[in-house]
Formats: C-alpha cells, sequence, structure tokens
C-alpha cells in the first residue's frame, strides 16, 4: 500500500465510493490536468458516420495550444476490452463524423458566448473575431482520447497501447489517485495525485526559458541527457510505418528513405506533405514499451529548465 507524508501526517488510498464521485473530483481539477488556458464542457453525445450514438464524459479544449480532449472518466474494476476499449472505439469513430464536430461546435459556442469568463479566456488566447470558426477549425484536427482511470494497471496500459498503434490514434490513460488522512473518516483532508498535459503553463511567476526552435531545442535535450543520438523515432501515415533517428546536431534523419531535416515538423511535413506539429506527429516506446509522443521528453526538458 502506498502512504503519503505531509508535514508528519500520514495519507493512505481513497477508495472512491464510484464512478461519478471520482469524474467529480476529475472535473473539479480539470484546468490542473489540461492547463490553466482550457475550458471544459460536459457530456454531450456524438454520433459516428453511421449514426451510432455515445456519450464521453467530457469535451476539453485549451485554447493556447489548440488541441481538444475527448475524456472518459473509468473505474479500474470494469471490464478493459468488453467496456473501456469498446468506449474508445466509439469515441473515435464519432468524432471522425464531420456532423457530429459541427453539431459540437455549436453547443461549445452557445455555452462560451453566454459566459462572460470564458468568452474572456477565448480572447487573451487571441480568439477575439468568429469564435464559432475558432472552435470549428480546433475540432477538424483529431482529438486526443484522454482515459483517467484510478489505478492504471498493466491490462489497461495495454489496451491503451494496442488501441492507439492499431488504430493510428492519440489515446492516453491517466491515473489519477486520492489519499486521505489516515484514521479520519472524512475526505476534508485529503490530497490528490495524479499526471498532467502541458505542464510548462502551470508555473505562474516563474521565468520561461528561453524558447528554442527545431533542431537548436532537440540539440538542447541531447546535452540534457534527455534525448541521444540515434534515438529512434516513428510516425504513421496513411496505414505505413515511418521511422527516423535523431543525429548529433539535432537534425532528423527518416530512415524510410534517408532524407536529413532541420526539425521534428519539417521531418513530419515530408512524409505527410502537410503542416504537421512533429512535436506530437512522431512517438516512441519507453523502456515498457509503452508508447508516448516526443513531446513529451520536450515538456521534461522545459520543466527542468523552469525549475
Amino acid at each position: 500500500m502506498k502512504l503519503l507524508l505531509k508535514d508528519c501526517v500520514k495519507y493512505v488510498p481513497y477508495e472512491y465510493k464510484n464512478e461519478v464521485e471520482l469524474e467529480n473530483m476529475v472535473f473539479e481539477h480539470y484546468k490542473e490536468i489540461f492547463g490553466e488556458d482550457s475550458l471544459l464542457f460536459s457530456k454531450k453525445k456524438i454520433k459516428s458516420p453511421a449514426k451510432i450514438g455515445t456519450i464521453p464524459d467530457a469535451f476539453v479544449i485549451n485554447f493556447k495550444s489548440r488541441r481538444w480532449f475527448v475524456v472518459e472518466v473509468e473505474l479500474s474494476k470494469h471490464q478493459v476490452y468488453e467496456h473501456i476499449v469498446a468506449q474508445i472505439t466509439k469515441f473515435i469513430n464519432a468524432t471522425k463524423s464531420p456532423e457530429s464536430r459541427q453539431e459540437l461546435a455549436k453547443i461549445i459556442y452557445n455555452k462560451i458566448k453566454s459566459d462572460p469568463y470564458k468568452k474572456a479566456l477565448l480572447e487573451v488566447n487571441g480568439i477575439k473575431e468568429d469564435k464559432f470558426k475558432a472552435i470549428l477549425e480546433i475540432l477538424e484536427v483529431p482529438p486526443e482520447i484522454v482515459v483517467i482511470i484510478d489505478n492504471l494497471t498493466g491490462k489497461v496500459k495495454e489496451a491503451i497501447d494496442l488501441l492507439s498503434n492499431a488504430l493510428n490514434f492519440n489515446v492516453k490513460a491517466i491515473e489519477f489517485k486520492t489519499f486521505k488522512r489516515k484514521n479520519s473518516h472524512s475526505l476534508d483532508d485529503h490530497i490528490h495525485l495524479f499526471d498532467w498535459f502541458l505542464k510548462t503553463e502551470s508555473f505562474k511567476g516563474k521565468k520561461e526559458p528561453k524558447k528554442l526552435k527545431g533542431r537548436h531545442l532537440v540539440k538542447k535535450m541531447i546535452e540534457a541527457g534527455i534525448l541521444y543520438p540515434g534515438f529512434k523515432i516513428y510516425g504513421k501515415h496513411k496505414g505505413k510505418l515511418y521511422e527516423a533517428e535523431i543525429l548529433e546536431d539535432g537534425r532528423i534523419r527518416v530512415i524510410n528513405d534517408g532524407t536529413i531535416h532541420t526539425s521534428l515538423s519539417r521531418a513530419a511535413d515530408h512524409i505527410t506533405k502537410s503542416s504537421v506539429d512533429g512535436w506530437h506527429w512522431w512517438k516512441y516506446k519507453d523502456e515498457y514499451g509503452h508508447e508516448h509522443e516526443i513531446d513529451e521528453l520536450r515538456q521534461k526538458y522545459l520543466q527542468q529548465k523552469i525549475i
């Protein structure tokens, strides 16, 4: 059993009464998970092109990064393949429907225009005119499916990786745990433990690291020991696997055709023939075989620089 210690007080794992309780705690802290510039929009039915309906627990848009997330809160006691995988598959199919994205954009726009705080958040992030168009443009990019679960078991990790690889879709799982004060029958004194996206956005009041781009940032990450020459990455496009390696000077060599590029994005653009954010397009596998975006290593480097 894990134990947390704060100011000499012991905190022990709390078992959620039900999924709704976990969901309420997650929603209370969604900005810590997805970033201060994000907004959460709760349950809304979306339909696949074949008109099969499904209802995710929430949709989150980060208006600074222009990324959006389909969120499902789960308890690990649920059947992984029969329930969790089935849900995620429905979400992926539904978000591919232009009609569903259009309808979702309308709903989100109506909620924003009636709320001064939400309107101000968009405007702070440069969305001052034609907010509906801006929302629709964000939704035109495939979302990230995020499963937030009380216990990230090996079986859940395996299923998430399988889906991500087989369907060529960005699916992630976050473990969200709560610890309560030992021997207390109340949750008044508790601690949450969870992973979070867009880490550098939450370091308010601290000096941001100098912004480096392309191979200059990659080279700095090599110098910091986060990357190394020969580090293997990969991406998929139209069902084909593309592999690349990071060179000593920070450039990227695509193994499939031997071409060398000055940044991750240019290497991805070369493959997809479109404008792509290489930090999110390229993936790597950790020592356990789990897939991650290369951006996770960038965030690790930036976090070190801020701290």
